[in-house]
């Protein structure tokens, strides 16, 4: 399995609100959701890429979890791969990078 990365956000939105813009961000990134869980102060959702078959790298799979801290809903995003690969790392940290500041954008 591939090294696992991960970054918090804090959101000043609702726990609803958040979930509506991770998922906006889940769909314009054209990742595969496989699980999708929404509780009234929480929620998971995991999505991976699809397979690239031109390239050296393993589709990157994200778990997101929100919960409410201090009257804050924190995201917490883990991203890792199943295999390795000599550029693996940086297309993880690519990937996730690329989510957090699309997700930021929107908070």
């Amino acid at each position: 399995m591939g090294k696992m990365l991960t970054s918090t956000i804090k959101s000043s939105k609702d726990i609803s609100d958040t979930y509506k813009i991770v998922k906006k961000v889940i769909d314009d990134q054209n990742l595969k959701i496989t699980k999708d869980k929404c509780k009234e102060n929480e929620f998971n959702i995991s999505a991976k890429e699809s397979m690239k078959w031109l390239t050296t790298n393993w589709p990157t799979i994200v778990e997101i979890n929100a919960e409410i801290f201090e009257g804050n809903v924190m995201v917490k995003l883990s991203a890792s791969s199943k295999g390795t690969s000599i550029t693996q790392d940086s297309n993880t940290n690519s990937f996730l990078n690329n989510i957090v500041t699309s997700i930021q954008a929107y908070l």
